[in-house]
């Protein structure tokens, strides 16, 4: 299995980055390849938090959230991509 790691700084107090960042279908507002994101689970935060992020009128991925650490972390784990070019 890959894994990847992405880290930035963000001049920003915490509990702000933690708000737009836990807001898992709000992902399109500042995610420039996401055209279109949604929740596909009744949960909106939290482990198995899940949303579906749109890139284009052909690809999708779909994201769950295995890890969440209130206030300090998410962890998602892509569980699905569909693009014509991409075996899975």
């Amino acid at each position: 299995m890959t894994t990847l790691n992405h880290e930035i700084y963000i001049d920003a107090p915490k509990s702000q980055v933690w708000d737009v960042m836990a807001d898992l279908g709000g992902v399109v507002k500042f995610h420039s390849l996401v055209t279109k994101s949604y929740y596909v689970t009744d949960e909106k935060q939290g482990t198995g938090a899940a949303r579906v992020c749109e890139l284009g009128p052909n690809t999708s991925v779909n994201e769950t959230a295995i890890a969440w650490k209130e206030g300090e972390s998410i962890t998602l784990v892509h569980v699905g991509v569909n693009k014509p070019w991409v075996r899975q």
